[in-house]
């Protein structure tokens, strides 16, 4: 009887994948729009990047899945960006990337910090 309910344990482990919300806008609002993840995927993400560049000011909101919370996001800088935030909110139930949690996490501070250095390095050798 043991076996049956280890078998069946182990057969439905799998049926149960990680919902993640699912979308990226421009306009800084809230996205929705649920997706099963694959199964590699362990966790959610919602990431929020504010920059200010010499013609305005420009959010960008993505959620989608990750394989881990355990990653550095690469950000790419150009000269004409004068100041730009990285948010991000990493999490591992289901629909956990919903509406996010903007406060600057570890691995948040560490982007700004390269990201500020990329926007002024530049600027250093002029």
């Amino acid at each position: 009887m043991k076996a049956v309910v280890l078998l069946v344990a182990l057969l439905c482990q799998g049926a149960w994948a990680l919902r993640c919300h699912n979308c990226s806008s421009t306009g800084g609002s809230t996205c929705s729009g649920p997706i099963e993840c694959p199964s590699r995927a362990q966790a959610c993400i919602s990431e929020k990047l504010s920059m200010d560049v010499l013609g305005g000011k420009y959010t960008l909101v993505a959620k989608t899945c990750v394989e881990s919370c355990n990653y550095p996001i690469p950000v790419k800088a150009r000269a004409d960006i004068k100041e730009m935030q990285v948010f991000q909110h990493c999490c591992s139930t289901d629909l956990c990337n919903g509406a996010g949690n903007w406060g600057p996490g570890t691995t948040t501070v560490g982007l700004m910090l390269v990201a500020t250095v990329l926007v002024t390095l530049p600027g250093a050798f002029l």
